[in-house]
């Protein structure tokens, strides 16, 4: 037959103490509650700085391609014609300047409109493009090749296509 003293030594009870040993769930959730706490702020810190990463490589990009843009002015003359945005990496013509067919392929303004889409520039809501077709605006992806840059600069550092835009009128040679 066991006595007192065995039977507590047996058991989990300890007789200085309210509860069994080990942690009671309040004591537990408590802890919980504070890690989570914790892992939130800690996770806001590392989220502000990737965006903050992000931001500023976009911004060095843009900057890169405004460097790249105004270079080519200089040596051409005029600004390159958007390139097609619906064509893969790796595939031809990926990056490229939109080539119009025929005996200029460096005039954006003889691009077909299925291949670059070209909206009206014009202060006048009257003018289609056509009655003064250097007015119009074409859109696309920014010609990274011609500009002498890498693919990564066609995208922001959120992996979103950069869109580029240039009039009719400043994207021929004059």
């Amino acid at each position: 037959m066991k006595n007192k003293t065995q039977e507590a030594r047996s058991s989990n009870y300890s007789p200085g103490r309210l509860h069994p040993y080990g942690f009671t769930l309040v004591e537990t959730m408590v802890v919980m509650l504070i890690l989570g706490i914790i892992s939130v702020a800690f996770f806001q810190v590392v989220t502000a700085r990737e965006k903050k990463e992000n931001v500023q490589g976009t911004q060095e990009r843009l900057l890169e391609i405004r460097a790249a843009l105004t270079q080519f002015v200089t040596d051409n003359g005029f600004l390159p014609c958007p390139a097609v945005p619906t064509i893969a990496v790796g595939q031809p013509g990926y990056g490229q300047s939109a080539l119009a067919p025929g005996p200029n392929p460096l005039d954006c303004a003889a691009v077909p409109a299925s291949t670059l889409p070209k909206v009206n520039g014009a202060r006048s809501a009257t003018d289609d493009c056509t009655v003064s077709p250097y007015q119009c605006v074409r859109i696309g992806a920014v010609p990274v090749v011609d500009l002498g840059l890498t693919g990564d600069h066609m995208k922001d550092k959120y992996g979103d296509l950069f869109i580029y835009a240039v009039t009719d009128r400043k994207s021929t040679r004059l």
